[in-house]
């Protein structure tokens, strides 16, 4: 009878023990599936353009769009008068408040010295200066619509 009571024990020690190893296999393989290919949040749209300042190309620059109607925003570069996203950093469909900032023209500095050291040099190009805070339009980003959004500020 001892040994009786011995091997049940050791049964339903064995039981727990493998109980507890399938759970930790099924909850690994759930984590593993839902790490999928798939992405959270809403979907991003590929947009791109240009953006000029009274007829000239932004030359430096950031643009970002915020959708009016919540959600997350997507922001880039512009360099040259263009900007792109792609369907990863992209804005959301929908209305869109567009913010705008041109950065400041900076002197030529020697190599080795940081760009962000260099003295900004004063804006003739333009008749108007740019607000403190950067230029302000709105846009409508359309889902699966490719052609190109520029903006004109003048």
């Amino acid at each position: 009878m001892k040994h009786q009571v011995a091997l049940d024990l050791a049964r339903s020690r064995t039981g727990v023990r493998y109980g507890f190893n399938c759970c930790i296999v099924i909850l690994v393989l759930v984590a593993i599936a839902g790490c999928g290919g798939t992405t959270s949040g809403p979907e991003r749209e590929a947009v791109s353009g240009t953006v000029t300042r009274e007829g000239i190309p932004v030359d430096n620059g950031t643009i970002l769009f915020k959708p009016t109607g919540g959600g997350p925003a997507a922001s880039t570069s512009v360099k040259d008068g263009k900007y792109a996203f792609d369907k990863q950093n992209g804005p959301v469909a929908g209305r869109q408040q567009v913010e705008i900032v041109q950065f400041p023209l900076r002197a030529e500095v020697p190599p080795g010295t940081p760009k962000k050291d260099a003295p900004v040099l004063p804006e003739t190009r333009f008749k108007k200066p740019m607000p403190a805070s950067g230029w302000v339009q709105e846009a409508e980003i359309i889902a699966g619509h490719d052609a190109p959004l520029d903006f004109k500020i003048d």
